[in-house]
């Protein structure tokens, strides 16, 4: 067997990583084919359009774009450097009201100022989650759509979580009147993961530069890797609807490579890596901590019987802390710290607004723990 333990400790650094940017490294992009295709007729296709790509931090949306414009360099001769510019929609990146460089529209002309006319023109704008400053998203928002309404052969692509569903974002591109596609990013599955290591382990390990689809011996090792059911559970953990990520998944990962046993032949990802990412339970006051017991085994129950994890509603939560808390406190004592600990996430559209956050506004339900 030429894939081990041993040569996927090897080659770690790479083929278990989220930021291929950063490594100055290329990953093949498992699944995902029918959106690619999408996205590359929309961006070929004559006129102005509007794109939005919505997925939970760490699904992959980044590294989606930059799969696609890669293949569309190299298929198409796309001039990526020339012809595509990125602003992010942060505080860091767009300036206050009272700057003189707050407006993005000119930034966006200057930068794109030596395109090629013979390619269409695209401006992604990133980080539009409801983590964000709401005042600075829409503006961004706004901005793009005010450059792409003269940009002629251009597409505006909007990528975050949950907020570009915001009543306001969604007004915004009705008036424009550009045409606008939702792009949908297969979630990320146990078959999806599989398909992405074995992918990874074909061009790192046996070299098969590009790897275009998974082979038999890939896949062997990419369900060796998640052979152990708490191991698989815990990278890709089974939900609906789906919440797992590659950032997360490929984290883990990354972790446990560092620690398995390097000289067994084959391949064995035991279920005892799980250990190394066990942390002390958050410290809640008493609301938080009747939820996190009810929650604990709830999850529990769930995975033991093959079921996938179910959203849950603020009635569950309402009835699971078990006392009379009106709706503000059951946010501000259960749903709020319980989301800073990362043991909640809100499944709802997020309609924060001008005044700050809002927990009731900013982290809907349902959640999923």
């Amino acid at each position: 067997m030429r894939i081990t333990n041993e040569s996927i400790a090897d080659v770690a650094v790479t083929v278990m990583t989220n930021d291929h940017r950063k490594l100055q490294t290329s990953v093949p992009m498992a699944g995902r084919s029918g959106a690619a295709e999408t996205l590359r007729r929309i961006v070929t296709t004559p006129g102005p359009s509007v794109v939005t790509l919505s997925a939970p931090l760490g699904a992959g949306k980044t590294f989606f774009l930059d799969t696609v414009f890669g293949e569309m360099y190299r298929e198409l001769a796309f001039p990526v450097d020339d012809n595509r510019y990125r602003v992010q929609a942060t505080e860091e990146e767009i300036p206050p009201a009272d700057h003189p460089e707050r407006r993005v529209v000119e930034r966006v002309r200057e930068a794109l100022g030596g395109a090629s006319p013979e390619h269409p023109r695209v401006l992604v704008i990133e980080e539009l989650d409801r983590k964000g400053d709401y005042e600075v998203l829409l503006w961004t928002v706004a901005q793009g759509l005010e450059w792409l309404a003269d940009a002629g052969d251009a597409t505006l692509i909007l990528t975050g979580d949950g907020f570009i569903f915001h009543p306001e974002v969604v007004e915004a591109l009705r008036t424009s009147g550009l045409p606008a596609t939702t792009i949908d990013l297969e979630p990320l599955d146990e078959d999806l993961m599989c398909d992405a290591l074995a992918l990874r382990f074909q061009q790192a390990i046996l070299r098969q530069n590009p790897a275009r689809e998974p082979d038999e011996e890939g896949l062997a090792a990419a369900r060796a890797v998640l052979r152990h059911r708490p191991v698989a559970t815990a990278v890709v953990p089974p939900s609906d609807p789906a919440a797992a990520n590659f950032r997360e998944a490929f984290g883990l990962l990354r972790l446990w490579t560092d620690n398995i046993e390097r000289a067994v032949p084959g391949i064995e990802f035991p279920a005892s890596l799980i250990d190394l990412t066990a942390e002390d339970p958050p410290l809640f006051d008493v609301p938080a901590q009747r939820v996190d017991q009810w929650l604990i085994a709830r999850v529990r129950e769930e995975l033991a019987s093959s079921r996938p994890m179910t959203p849950i509603t603020i009635e569950e939560l309402r009835q699971a802390e078990g006392s009379d808390l009106d709706d503000e406190d059951l946010f501000d004592e259960v749903i709020w710290p319980m989301n800073n600990a990362q043991m909640l996430v809100p499944l709802g559209i997020p309609f924060l607004g001008p005044d700050g956050p809002d927990p009731e506004l900013d982290m809907p339900a349902p959640f999923l723990p």
